[in-house]
């Protein structure tokens, strides 16, 4: 996929997104719920495009979905402190990019980095 069609996508899902938002009337909860998930979808979208998801299977993806919905849920619906949330989603977005980070094999890439700096 050349980087114009990339651009283009990324206009078009963007203005529609925008129309959407200002234009048809949706709760709010609802309306985040449709942000995250255009945005997840985008994310996978483009990943895919550069040939990043073309080595992961696609579970990974639904599983980065599943986890912000999640993620959005837990957010807006369970009665919770402020910054006992902010620790959540903090935790949950660490574990979630080591994951990603062990599955790519970047995890044991970065490791040999740092064994070879520190002459092991």
């Amino acid at each position: 996929m050349s980087i114009i069609t990339l651009i283009v996508v990324l206009v078009v899902v963007g203005v529609l997104l925008w129309l959407a938002n200002r234009y048809i009337p949706i709760d709010a909860p609802y309306k985040v719920l449709l942000n995250v998930v255009i945005l997840l979808a985008m994310i996978t979208f483009v990943l895919s495009a550069v040939g990043v998801l073309t080595t992961l299977p696609v579970e990974v993806a639904v599983v980065i979905v599943w986890i912000g919905v999640l993620m959005w849920v837990v957010d807006t619906y369970i009665p919770m402190a402020v910054p006992f949330k902010r620790i959540l989603q903090i935790v949950v977005v660490i574990a979630l990019v080591w994951w990603l980070l062990q599955i790519t094999g970047l995890l044991s890439h970065l490791d040999g980095l740092t064994n070879q700096r520190i002459g092991k």
